[in-house]
């Protein structure tokens, strides 16, 4: 199984050790949302989605993945963190506002 998109949403100001959210996708066919990206005193890994049970005071994860995909998928997402951010024309390319086509009346209502 191979990352191949990941997507990472930083946080303007930490929420508590978060530092920013992330998703990925596996082999363009599994997205993994609600990752979150923890600093615990500099040294920074990925927490995946669980859920918390206040009575037996332990977490449960969402989804269970073999160590070396957690381990894929902690690299990718730290080593995008790491990189610099994308300008508008790396991310949209150079036109990155769709233009309607000359023969589309928009005079004309659509329904």
């Amino acid at each position: 199984m191979k990352v191949t998109e990941v997507r990472i949403t930083k946080l303007k100001e930490p929420m508590g050790k978060k530092i920013a959210f992330a998703s990925v996708t596996i082999d363009d066919q599994l997205t993994i949302k609600s990752l979150e990206v923890i600093d615990n005193n500099g040294s920074v890994f990925v927490a995946f989605p669980a859920r918390f049970n206040k009575e037996e005071n332990k977490s449960y994860p969402y989804i269970y993945a073999s160590p070396t995909l957690k381990k894929d998928i902690q690299d990718a997402i730290l080593d995008q963190l790491d990189s610099k951010p994308k300008t508008v024309e790396q991310t949209f390319g150079a036109d990155p506002i769709p233009t309607v086509p000359a023969s589309v009346n928009l005079e004309e209502p659509l329904f």
